[in-house]
Formats: structure tokens, C-alpha cells, sequence
């Protein structure tokens, strides 16, 4: 209400305000979970759950009924209770229902519903939905490996610093976080080995943790990482993490197998023959303009010598045919041939190199006759054959 009076010469009180509201009949309101609270400790004691219930209406309030269902993350019901709620008019009340434990970590969503059938006008305020949760108190989760991923391919002679994630899932902070990391290999003999920290880390504060120190591949195979948090908590099951990967060669040239000379073969002199091998790509990239060399020598003297290209895609297996003018006049048991890889990308040179020892003979025959008893039959015959 205002009042206006151009002679007024106290305009201070001229004005007065009041506040009223439009009110039906009945009118009863949820108006939020007192207990549990929206963070509850693990293993805490059970309490009665509790809801703040406001009679908005005019008229009292006087067995009007309340119920409320509380669900898990899974959407499984985990508790159900109704109450009847008595209160005065434009009062509040708690309504106090069965107990609830905190025994089982989680998020859990409450939904209250007033049932009273005399409400005058039905509105959201009649129900009431929300959340609480229930945690440890110390709870660090080893997340995960970032650098390097699980299930992850590392080229020979890479160099990582490993990354790891940790997160604190407790309701209080941790001091002091320390980390200890490992990478084995094939043989679980650890090839690297470091210790990550943190001063502190908050509750429901996540960290990525990187290593000062580098990991180098320098053999291929599978590796596995494996972390865990040295310091103690209220829960252990997410306190390690193990992952593995794999270290892979780019380029590598294998001279696998010999076909011609054979270890310890013998070959006839003055016949001409032509070396093979047989050539592997071990390696996850293809290889393109690899040089093959084969050498032959007979007590230390090279008599032959051959350079041949090859193409090979990953993983992929070839024969190489060399000149087709490998010869000797001479007997020796003393010949050397020499089948080399020639790539200067090369990531293993220790099975570049294929040696195989034979040697040169005069001619093939019988070298001893051993005389038996003979049985011909039938007998007389008329036919014979010669060696």
C-alpha cells in the first residue's frame, strides 16, 4: 500500500508491504531426505531413514501415507517402508522409517511418494526423488595403464615413459600416494622397475602419473606392466593393475633355411649347381629392395659369389635362386657356403647370416660290395642286370 501526498515531507513511511499467500485446503509436500545423507562412510552404523514431510495445506494433516523405495545401480530394489504422517497446519514433521545399512558401496536413488488421497491439488512437490551414495573412507583405484595401453604394439626400440592413472574413490584424502611400477618380459624377469608419488590426492580426485624414467625395447616378445599402490587402504581390490603388450620388429630379414647346399650335403665335381635359400620376413612392415648374397668357398678360396633383390611383405616367406654356376673340379671336404642379408634397416643382425658346410666329391657309387648267399629263382634264368 502506497500512500502519496505531494505536501508529505516524511516519504519514509508513506509505503508498507505485506506478505500473504493463496492456500488450499490440503496440501502436504515432501520436502527432502534427511538420512541418510548424500555421503555416507562404509560400514557406518545402521540409522532410521528420515524425511522432512511440510503441511502447505490449511486443514490438518492426520494419516496420511508415505512411501519410499530405494533401488541400487543394478535398478534392484534394496528397501521399501511406508509411514503415515500426522501435522499440523503450514507445520513440518520428520518422518522416521525403517533403518537402512551402509554396508555395500554404491550409489543408490530414493524415490518418496505421498499417497494421501485427500490432496487438493496433485503436483510434483508429492513426490520426491534423489540420490546418496556410500563410499570407503580411503579407497585409491589404480584406473589404468596409459602409456603404454593394454593390448598395445611397440615397435623394437621404443621408448616409452610409462603413465598411469589412479583415482581417489574414498571419502577422505590420501597423503603420500606412492606407486610402485614393473614391466617383465616373456621369461618375468623384470627389465624395468620405478616408484611414482603424489603428495596428496582429494577425495573423488583423479591424477595421471608419469614416470621420470624411460622404458626401451630392445628385444621383441610380450611384456606385461604391472602396478600397485604401496600404501594401505580400505580396499584392495582395486589397489593393482596388469596389462600387456607386445614389442614387435619393423624390419627384419631372416636367412632361415638353406635348400641347396644342405649341411653337410655332398656335391659332385664338375656338375653345375645353383644355390637356394630360403629368405623370412619377421618383421610387422613390408621390406622392399633387401640385397641377398651367397658365397661359396672351398678351404678358405672363394670359387663363387652371387648378389640377388627380393621383395617380401610382412610375415610373408620366399625362395631365393641364386646363378646357376656353382661348380668345383677339385675333392674337398672343406666347402663353406655363405647366405647373407644385406638391409641396412635390419633390426636383428644375428640371423642375417646363414653358414652351411658341405663338400665336393668325385662322383657317387658303391664304395663296398659285400658278397652273400644268392637265391635265383626260377632257375635257369635269362635275364640280368648291371651296376
Amino acid at each position: 500500500v502506497e500512500v502519496f501526498l505531494e505536501e508529505d515531507q516524511k516519504h519514509q513511511n508513506d509505503t508498507m508491504r505485506s506478505n500473504f499467500s493463496v492456500a488450499v485446503p490440503n496440501d502436504l509436500q515432501i520436502v527432502e531426505l534427511v538420512e541418510p545423507l548424500s555421503l555416507n562412510e562404509h560400514g557406518k552404523s545402521s540409522d532410521n531413514l528420515k524425511l522432512k514431510i511440510a503441511n502447505r495445506g490449511l486443514n490438518d494433516v492426520s494419516d496420511a501415507m508415505v512411501s519410499l523405495e530405494i533401488r541400487d545401480l543394478a535398478n534392484q530394489v534394496i528397501y521399501t517402508d511406508t509411514g503415515a504422517v500426522e501435522v499440523a497446519s503450514f507445520q513440518d514433521v520428520i518422518l522416521i522409517l525403517d533403518s537402512v545399512d551402509f554396508n555395500t558401496v554404491g550409489d543408490y536413488y530414493v524415490r518418496a511418494i505421498n499417497l494421501w488421497s485427500e490432496e487438493s491439488l496433485p503436483s510434483s512437490n508429492d513426490t520426491l526423488e534423489t540420490t546418496y551414495v556410500v563410499r570407503y573412507s580411503k579407497d585409491i583405484d589404480v584406473v589404468e595403464h596409459r602409456e603404454v595401453l593394454d593390448n598395445e604394439q611397440l615397435f623394437l626400440l621404443s621408448e616409452v615413459k610409462p603413465r598411469i592413472f589412479i583415482a581417489n574413490n574414498g571419502l577422505d584424502s590420501m597423503e603420500d600416494v606412492a606407486l610402485e611400477v614393473n614391466i617383465k618380459n616373456e621369461g618375468n624377469n623384470i627389465v624395468f622397475s620405478d616408484t611414482l608419488r603424489i603428495t596428496v590426492l582429494r577425495a573423488y580426485e583423479g591424477v595421471e602419473l608419469t614416470s621420470i624414467r624411460s622404458f626401451v625395447a630392445t628385444e621383441p616378445g610380450e611384456f606385461t606392466m604391472q602396478t600397485r599402490l604401496l600404501n594401505t587402504d580400505d580396499f584392495s581390490l582395486n589397489n593393482s593393475l596388469s596389462t600387456t603388450f607386445e614389442v614387435v620388429l619393423r624390419y627384419d630379414a631372416e636367412a632361415s633355411m638353406a635348400r641347396l647346399p644342405t649341411e653337410d650335403t655332398a656335391l659332385r665335381i664338375l656338375t653345375v649347381y645353383q644355390p637356394q635359400i630360403e629368405i623370412a620376413n619377421n618383421g610387422a612392415l613390408d621390406l622392399t629392395g633387401v640385397l641377398i648374397q651367397c658365397r661359396v668357398s672351398v678351404e678358405g678360396t672363394e670359387i663363387y659369389s652371387d648378389l640377388q633383390t627380393v621383395q617380401l611383405n610382412a610375415t610373408e616367406f620366399a625362395t631365393v635362386l641364386f646363378d646357376s654356376t656353382l661348380s668345383y673340379h677339385i675333392k674337398s671336404a672343406d666347402a663353406l657356403a655363405e647366405f647373407i642379408c644385406l638391409y641396412s634397416q635390419d633390426e636383428v643382425r644375428e640371423n642375417d647370416t646363414l653358414r652351411v658346410n658341405f663338400k665336393f666329391i668325385e662322383s657317387l657309387g658303391i664304395d663296398e660290395l659285400f658278397y652273400g648267399t644268392v637265391k635265383v629263382y626260377p632257375n635257369p634264368f635269362y635275364q640280368s642286370f648291371g651296376i
